[in-house]
């Protein structure tokens, strides 16, 4: 992951070219997946690029850095950093000859990611955001004997932190009984008094508009096109 305050915009057509997928010398890098090429994912000042092996992944980084010198793009040698998961080669990611450190997982966009799909580390993080979103409010929430306001702080705050992400997070039962004895915990001293509503019914609604979201999209993002089909046969609301 690669931060930089002016990077989507400084570095839009310079990626687009850099990673084009009809490009003879970038045919093979990047990953494949149902017949597009994927080389990379943008958020505001966030980049993350993929690769089918070190050697591709230190080619496209270090070609990265040189088109972000070329505008007055200076990466911080400290922050990237890389995963591998149990496809990849034994080999090293370098920048300017130096190797990068390689991690086991890392918080990208609010969430943690790692190369196991493993939901475990994330939900406990958003347990810890709940209690301090809760414990932020708890002395206000306390004073008040409105029921309804109770409640809508509650939501306000507590419920987001909670559920973070969890619109496409997958529905099975573990993730669900490990939210939901957390969030029983949090709203035991607010549920009789305040009619919150029920997290896991916000989960659902939350997939459902991010669902309603991707569909109605018109551009030709591999995400897209992906998300539609998933969406499209995942059965009425």
């Amino acid at each position: 992951m690669l931060p930089g305050t002016c990077l989507e915009n400084g570095l839009r057509d310079q990626l687009h070219r850099l990673f084009i997928p009809s490009s003879p010398i970038r045919k093979s890098i990047g990953i494949n997946i149902d017949g597009k090429i994927l080389t990379n994912l943008r958020f505001s000042d966030g980049i993350v690029l993929f690769a089918n092996s070190t050697s591709d992944l230190s080619t496209m980084l270090n070609d990265l850095d040189a088109v972000g010198k070329k505008i007055g793009f200076q990466m911080n040698e400290k922050k990237p950093q890389w995963l591998r998961n149990r496809f990849c080669d034994q080999g090293n990611v370098t920048l300017e000859g130096r190797d990068l450190l390689e991690v086991n997982s890392y918080v990208y966009l609010g969430r943690e990611v790692n190369m196991t799909n493993d939901l475990k580390p994330e939900i406990a993080r958003r347990r810890r955001a709940g209690w301090a979103a809760f414990n932020s409010i708890k002395e206000v929430t306390n004073q008040l004997k409105d029921p309804k306001l109770r409640a809508h702080i509650f939501e306000a705050s507590v419920i987001p932190a909670i559920s973070y992400a969890t619109e496409v997070w997958p529905d099975t039962k573990n993730t669900t009984t490990a939210l939901r004895t957390s969030y029983r915990a949090l709203e035991h001293d607010l549920r009789q008094r305040s009619q919150i509503r029920d997290l896991e019914e916000h989960i659902q609604r939350g997939k459902h508009r991010w669902g309603g979201q991707v569909i109605r999209r018109q551009d030709d993002r591999w995400s897209v096109a992906q998300d539609q089909a998933a969406w499209r046969t995942c059965g009425p609301r």
